[in-house]
């Protein structure tokens, strides 16, 4: 999404404050925080952070995925993946159009790659957890035919060979319970029988099942099952359902046996379809079902939103009514997250369509009902009056991609517990690079480094001078993508002055301000305004100079506006000609010329003046910067009018012309003829709140009018007037603050004149509803000088555990001083006192009124009630126990992660593999047995109350067959800095610098630069005997001393261990010994031959056969077969045998600066035994290879050894290099 238009929103600080200093980006860990999105007040819904994780990424598309404990399976159309942050074509290994990956770590399993022949359209999980059914255009699958729908083995990745149902098109969408399989699309065929578009499987054989509704026309996009399995939702584009024409556009609901058409009467309102709409998404949870769509040309259909629907009676929950498509949607927990493209939710009070529109592709909302939707005015359907959803402040920047050509970002959201993942095509997360796959995590697993978003100019203070020893310091509102009250700081001379939190949003940046007093009248002082999120993140503003040259007091009334958070105020007191300045903000306004300056102000007290309007279009003052329209804003003015012609007093219009009128007007206050006041809102109808009493007699007379969640308010002299609560937004629209006159063509009750005759003062705009009592208060204080006392505000939260209530009354605040006092009544005769009391239980489960009384420090109270239903707790659920247990050899590696509890989480898991060995955790390492066998595993699952659940398995486990190769490698694959992982024996580690090694297809490559440098590479695995074949290269004779390559058979530690070394002279010759070394002391046993090789084309072929002490080598020199009489053996009389230990290779270059590459074509090695650290006989490691070069003759020459075309390692054998 493009969140803001920098040239849109720069600010630029005033002409007399001097702008000195950068602006400054930190994360400081102990600063305050402030409440958010992510750690939100008591009765929000906390949502996961914006940080985009890390994660594999595609080059093309991902149009649906599931998540499977820690797996997530995504599908779409795609050739190849690729690490994070990785640019386009770079790492890439080959994936055809499905994948999966680790979603705690967002790595591609480099195991699983079923290369479907063609793109993924669905992919979905069964309820239990045990399989992922995938659709789509493809034929072939996991080397399969399978004919556009295929079933996996969720823990294995297995192709289920039993599941082999079929279609003759397209499938578009699939839902799954545990027994039947639901699919969708474009088909007309299933297996061999007619289905239209929609058909229904058996999930164990994938026989088709007698379901068959009929979709006549369009096609399926989505599909849902109920959580009891009872009824399926149909989503598409169709316009007819089961022969039936006026059945509801794109939405049906039917039995999930027969196939019945089940009343849905949500459809009345949500009907998307046609060429121009359609249903996109549907999801659903234990209470309700989901839905997103989109119209073109508002044509096609109802809904661009998200919608959710009862499952029980179909009947409409709740409607989030935002403009632009919307394509996928998850429920996790009481959010709901939807993928879009968003350019306007101001029905819901959520973000405006700005003149030039901003899109906002990843979104949120509460599961909850928490408002009524406003009127629509933009053209679409108009909802007003429905239940809706919160937007919640998360607003991930992902960007357009380019590969559908359809312009969009994300097409797919999935989650769970921890984690939302989305997938689509776009190209950047947070402005980095990202490729059509992203995770998101919750806050406790999270980094939580999205900070403050705005910085140097669109983040700068303005600074104006408002008084003697007074200066306003205002600037714009920062924003962050997840977190919306944010904490502000300003700090003069480097010293911290004023802290406070202030609200603000991505889309939704008003001007903030705060004034400092008391300063030396014609000192200098350098002012910049720090800005914290709730975890630590910062941005300081650039320092700006100001010198406090103000003259004349600063009213009381005057501070009071401020510090109630004005972000405009026209005193109009100004001398001079022309102008009129904001003292809260940055917006000074222009003046027409029949204004006359210097008339007595309202303010009791105060020396400033106000202006006097003629009631002509030449007497008006506007705002001089265009600015967005609020849905919540507070309008205030002091007037005084004799007029019979009533008119404009100040308002909001798109007219930029001092003496024009404006087209679109809104968050006006205006004056009848006969003197009756009005405040207005226009949300497609021009709607108002109207003074029974007249105000034209002469007097000044204090009028705010406020608009926001309430609705629509009016006060006069203190007192609300009028009110209405259905009219909660006004009319999207850019314009001016215009004051004094503007076009009432339309507006009830229009008066004569729409310019008033009369003096108006004191004009201020506030970015929020000002309460009955603030109004009240400047009431009084403007007319009187001294503001009388704000009672206070109660209000706590109150969640419940069991029949226990734990009440917290800190969201309770005084408006002008402290709270002195809280008084708690729990409605069974309990009371406690203290902000946040100690828990009170009730002795049976009920309904009570809890009430809180707050008490000011001027005696003042306020008052808050609230009904808490507790209830005897549950009685625990056990945890359910699960695992797969996959035999390898005479190892098996087991995964518990499938165990799950139904009420809380698993605390610990315990293992039992039947041969007196134990283990813990998810997933522990790979347990060996001693022999063959079958053996009864055990895994006992603990939950977080203590309760216990066991679940056995028997395993089969034989002795591998003899001379099967335990670790190969060709080599063919494509890695920088590294060698990645071998086919089988795990993944390579690399010593000496990652930088210099590498990997093409079907050679490994180790670069040595300069004399002494050692490179190895070794290989997890472990045995007492290996027999290791490999063949190497060099891509340029060595020189000086020459190079070592050590094909490592087995090593423990260090140093120990049995190796074939080849030492390769300048001469040409290459030298090949027999080495052992055990406590440091080394063996060189065999003969040592002498090969003659050339500097580019040599290549040995080396097998190592190591078991106990004995000591093998055969090289050849790449001619087709062996050559006879080339093998040397010896042996090793070191005390101590060398336990089994890890395979590599080892390459070193000991004199002289020289340097280059060694190539390994390949690995092969075989084990004859297998002991090794399951029998106790040393700490075994990885297998691997030393390079090492000496040069004393050539500085700076590379030399290029390289491994290729390896054979393989056979059982008994260890590999590495």
């Amino acid at each position: 999404m493009s969140v803001y238009l920098s040239d849109a929103r720069r600010f630029v600080a005033a002409a007399t404050a001097v702008l000195v200093a950068a602006a400054l980006l930190l994360v400081l860990p102990g600063a305050q925080t402030a409440h958010a999105d992510t750690s939100p007040p008591a009765g929000t819904p906390a949502t996961v952070s914006a940080d985009g994780l890390p994660t594999v990424q595609i080059n093309g598309v991902v149009w649906q995925q599931a998540l499977v404990g820690d797996t997530v399976f995504a599908g779409g159309e795609f050739s190849n993946a690729r690490p994070a942050g990785a640019a386009a074509g770079v790492n890439t290994v080959p994936r055809s159009n499905l994948l999966s990956f680790d979603v705690r770590t967002g790595v591609l399993n480099p195991s699983w790659a079923p290369n479907p022949n063609a793109q993924v359209r669905a992919v979905v999980k069964s309820p239990d957890g045990r399989r992922v059914y995938v659709g789509g255009n493809f034929t072939s699958i996991s080397g399969q035919s399978r004919y556009r729908i295929a079933a996996f083995d969720a823990a294995t990745g297995a192709l289920i060979t039993t599941f082999n149902a079929g279609t003759n098109s397209q499938v578009r969408a699939i839902a799954a319970t545990n027994t039947t399989v639901y699919v969708g699309g474009i088909f007309t065929q299933a297996g061999s029988s007619a289905r239209t578009r929609l058909a229904a499987f058996n999930a164990s054989n994938g026989a088709l099942l007698p379901w068959a509704p009929t979709v006549d026309d369009g096609s399926v996009s989505a599909l849902t099952v109920s959580p009891d399995g009872t009824s399926v939702i149909i989503g598409g584009n169709f316009l007819s359902f089961n022969g039936d024409p006026a059945a509801p556009d794109g939405l049906a609901r039917v039995d999930a046996v027969s196939g019945a058409v089940l009343p849905f009467p949500a459809t009345t309102r949500i009907r998307n379809g046609g060429s121009a709409g359609s249903i996109l998404g549907l999801s659903g949870d234990a209470d309700n079902m989901y839905g997103v769509g989109y119209t073109f040309g508002r044509s096609g259909g109802t809904l661009e939103g998200v919608f959710a629907a009862d499952w029980d009676t179909g009947e409409l929950t709740w409607v989030a009514d935002c403009h632009g498509d919307t394509y996928a949607v998850w429920p996790q927990g009481d959010v709901v997250y939807a993928a879009s493209h968003h350019h306007y939710c101001g029905n819901i009070r959520a973000n405006p369509q700005l003149d030039e529109w901003e899109f906002y592709r990843a979104g949120a909302f509460t599961k909850a009902a928490t408002q009524l939707e406003g009127r629509e005015h933009l053209g679409y359907t108009n909802f007003e009056g429905l239940p809706a959803p919160t937007k919640l402040n998360w607003y991930p920047d992902l960007d357009t991609g380019t590969f559908t050509g359809q312009n969009q970002g994300p097409w797919a959201v999935t989650g769970d517990s921890r984690y939302i993942v989305m997938g689509g095509e776009f190209l950047n997360v947070n402005f980095k690079r990202q490729q059509g796959l992203v995770r998101f995590a919750v806050r406790d697993i999270a980094p939580n480094d999205q900070g403050p978003r705005f910085s140097a100019l669109d983040f700068t203070p303005n600074l104006r001078p408002v008084g003697a020893g007074a200066v306003r310091i205002s600037w714009p509102a920062n924003a962050d993508f997840d977190n919306e009250l944010l904490r502000y700081s300003v700090i003069r001379n480097g010293a911290v002055v004023w802290t406070g939190d202030k609200s603000s949003q991505i889309w939704d940046r008003p001007w903030q301000g705060w004034t400092d007093t008391g300063l030396t009248v014609g000192a200098s002082y350098n002012y910049a305004v720090r800005v914290a999120d709730p975890f630590g993140n910062t941005v300081t503003s650039p320092t700006v100079a100001v010198v406090a040259d103000g003259t004349g007091p600063v009213s009381a009334y005057a501070q009071t506006v401020m510090a109630d958070g004005a972000s405009h105020y026209w005193r109009l007191g100004d001398g001079g000609t022309t102008g009129a300045i904001d003292t809260a903000g940055i917006d000074d306004a222009i003046t027409g010329t029949a204004l006359t300056r210097g008339a007595a102000g309202a303010i009791a007290g105060d020396s400033t003046s106000a202006f006097t309007f003629a009631g002509t279009s030449n007497s008006r003052v506007i705002g001089n910067t265009r600015e967005q329209n609020r849905n919540t804003v507070s309008v205030e003015a002091w007037v005084r009018t004799t007029s019979n012609q009533g008119g404009w007093i100040v308002g909001f219009g798109n007219s930029a012309s001092l003496t024009g009128t404006s087209s679109s007007r809104d968050r006006q206050l205006y004056m009848e003829s006969g003197g009756r006041v009005q405040f207005g809102s226009s949300p497609g109808q021009n709607r108002t709140v109207r003074s029974a009493a007249s105000y034209n007699n002469g007097q000044w007379h204090h009028i705010v009018g406020t608009l926001g969640a309430s609705g629509m308010n009016l006060y006069v002299d203190g007192v609300l007037v009028g009110s209405r609560t259905d009219t909660t937004t006004g009319r999207n629209m850019s314009g001016f603050w215009r004051i004094g006159g503007d076009s009432l063509n339309g507006w009830p009750n229009q008066p004569a004149s729409s310019n008033l005759a009369g003096t108006i003062d004191e004009v201020a705009i506030y970015p929020s509803e000002l309460t009955a009592g603030i109004v009240a208060a400047h009431n009084t204080l403007g007319r009187t000088g001294a503001a009388p006392n704000q009672p206070p505000v109660a209000a706590f939260s109150s969640p419940t555990n069991g029949l226990a209530v734990d009440v917290d009354g800190s969201t309770s605040a005084d408006p002008d001083g402290v709270i002195a006092s809280y008084a708690w009544s729990f409605g069974d005769g309990g009371t406690a006192t203290g902000v946040n009391p100690p828990a009170h239980s009730y002795s049976t489960a009920g309904t009570y009124t809890v009430t809180l009384t707050v008490t000011d420090g001027e005696g003042a109270t306020g008052v808050a009630t609230r009904d808490v239903t507790v209830a005897p707790p549950a009685p625990n659920q056990p945890p359910v126990a699960a695992f797969t247990a996959t035999p390898s050899g005479l190892s098996v590696t087991v995964d518990g992660s499938g165990s799950s509890d139904p009420d809380g989480t698993v605390a610990s898991y315990a293992w039992n593999f039947g041969d007196g060995g134990t283990a813990t955790g998810p997933t522990p390492p790979a347990h060996a047995y001693a022999a063959e066998g079958t053996y009864t595993v055990t895994l006992t699952v603990t939950d977080d109350d203590g309760a216990p659940t066991t679940l056995a398995k028997d395993v089969t486990v034989t002795a591998p067959p003899a001379n099967a190769p335990f670790a190969v490698d060709t080599f063919n694959r494509t890695v920088a800095n590294g060698w990645g992982s071998a086919e089988t024996g795990g993944a390579w580690t690399v010593a000496g610098g990652a930088t210099n090694f590498s990997v093409a297809p079907n050679i490994g490559t180790m670069r040595v630069t300069g004399a002494g440098f050692r490179l190895s590479s070794f290989l997890p695995v472990s045995t007492t005997s290996t027999d290791l074949t490999t063949q190497v290269s060099m891509n340029v004779m060595p020189t000086g001393s020459g190079t070592d390559l050590e094909l490592v058979g087995r090593s423990v530690g260090t140093t120990d261990g049995y190796r074939l070394r080849l030492k390769m002279l300048s001469t040409g010759v290459v030298r090949a010994s027999l080495v052992g070394i055990s406590a440091g002391v080394t063996t060189v046993g065999g003969d040592h031959r002498r090969v003659p090789v050339a500097a580019e084309d040599a290549v040995h072929g080396c097998g190592a056969g190591v078991a106990g002490r004995d000591l093998g080598r055969r090289d050849h020199d790449g001619q087709p077969g062996e050559r006879a009489g080339r093998d040397v053996r010896g042996g090793s009389d070191a005390r101590g045998a060398v336990p089994g230990g890890r395979l590599g290779h080892d390459d070193a270059a000991r004199q002289g600066v020289g340097g280059g590459d060694a190539r390994a074509g390949g690995v092969d090695a075989d084990r004859h035994e297998h002991h090794g650290c399951a029998a106790g006989r040393g700490r075994c490691r990885a297998l691997g290879l030393h390079l090492q070069h000496h040069d004393d003759a050539a500085r700076g020459r590379q030399l290029v050894a390289a491994l290729r075309s390896a054979r393989r390692v056979k059982r008994g054998h260890a590999t590495g290099w």
